[in-house]
């Protein structure tokens, strides 16, 4: 619904990161490939936003792909800030490789979702509650030329998500 704000779960981009690095060994590493591997769909998280959530997807696709499936259904624009897209600590790869790969990477599993900003507190009080992180990323505003856009930015999405044909 337009002024909706977008929620996702977790940290985006490790199954990407892992994957691209399935074969060099760090201690850094081991957590990203280990989501690649073993991803945990957010189903308990899903059941609990029954009520909460007005639009939800998991991010398999990719953040841009999946937010642009949101948005198009919607029939609105989703403002996207990159500045609070949760991404990883992993060394020696740059922040501009970890946003790429929360952007375009997929196989993360996460929730993204749409909720009413009077929700906010209830969706503090769950992320305590099953001690999983959900972070404010965007909203919905009245479509005007582009399902997607990034905030306070001059970058562009482009779409190179994943696809499967």
């Amino acid at each position: 619904r337009n002024g909706d704000l977008l929620f996702v779960s977790g940290i985006l981009g490790l199954s990407k990161i892992g994957l691209d690095n399935f074969n060099k060994e760090s201690k850094y590493l081991s957590t990203a490939k280990e989501k690649y591997l073993l991803p945990e769909p957010r189903v308990n998280l899903g059941l609990l936003l029954n009520k909460v959530a007005n639009s939800m997807i998991d991010i398999s696709d990719g953040l841009v792909q999946d937010t642009t499936h949101l948005a198009m259904n919607s029939g609105l624009c989703v403002q996207l800030d990159l500045s609070r897209v949760p991404l990883p600590y992993i060394p020696n790869i740059s922040n501009k490789s970890l946003l790429n790969a929360a952007l375009y990477g997929g196989d993360d599993y996460e929730l993204l979702f749409s909720c009413n900003p009077n929700n906010e507190k209830l969706l503090k009080k769950i992320s305590q509650t099953i001690n999983i992180k959900l972070t404010n990323i965007g909203n919905f505003n009245i479509y005007e030329n582009d399902y997607l856009r990034f905030k306070n930015t001059s970058k562009i999405p482009v779409n190179k998500s994943y696809l499967h044909f």
